[in-house]
């Protein structure tokens, strides 16, 4: 079992870091929430058959950022503060072209409202904006199939579109 849990640890560990930060936006957080998440594997290590399968990165991936959600609210008020991803290891040096057209306040704002939808969009969108997944990753890592994955990300744009027009009709967010 150690060398299992170690596998994991080197498979997984920067991706989960990544979500984390891209939940919290805090790396000290991120950090303490993928801690967190590794408590929570370890305890069920004989349920993971294949550490290998998209069952169980899904598994891990869903344990991470229930962990950043949890550690997120266990620390109202101090969600602001930046998360420098240069320091993370393992994590792609890519720029999302989102945060580039969109202001950092307005990006913020939209991952804030992503996060308020139904989770059956709020999580497609997430992996699609946020982590920059494919279509067939999100696909693999839901369990769904790629048509169901594309469906879900046009009604989530759909109804992530109207929930950010009520929120501009209701005024400045910042």
């Amino acid at each position: 079992m150690p060398d299992t849990f170690n596998l994991i640890f080197d498979m997984y560990s920067g991706t989960m870091l990544k979500v984390a930060c891209g939940i919290t936006r805090d790396k000290h957080l991120a950090e303490d929430a993928v801690q967190e998440s590794f408590l929570r594997i370890s305890k069920n290590l004989e349920r993971l058959a294949d550490i290998y399968s998209p069952e169980t990165r899904g598994y891990i991936l869903t344990i991470t950022r229930n962990a950043s959600l949890s550690a997120l609210k266990a620390r109202k008020g101090i969600t602001d503060r930046e998360c420098p991803l240069d320091e993370i290891e393992n994590v792609q040096e890519s720029c999302d072209i989102e945060q580039e057209v969109i202001s950092k306040a307005g990006f913020e704002e939209l991952v804030s409202t992503i996060r308020e939808l139904p989770k059956i969009y709020a999580d497609v969108l997430y992996m699609d904006w946020v982590m920059e997944f494919s279509i067939h990753e999100i696909s693999v890592q839901l369990g769904l199939q790629e048509d169901t994955v594309k469906k879900r990300i046009n009604r989530g744009k759909k109804t992530l579109q109207k929930q950010l027009i009520k929120k501009l009709k209701r005024g400045p967010v910042l």
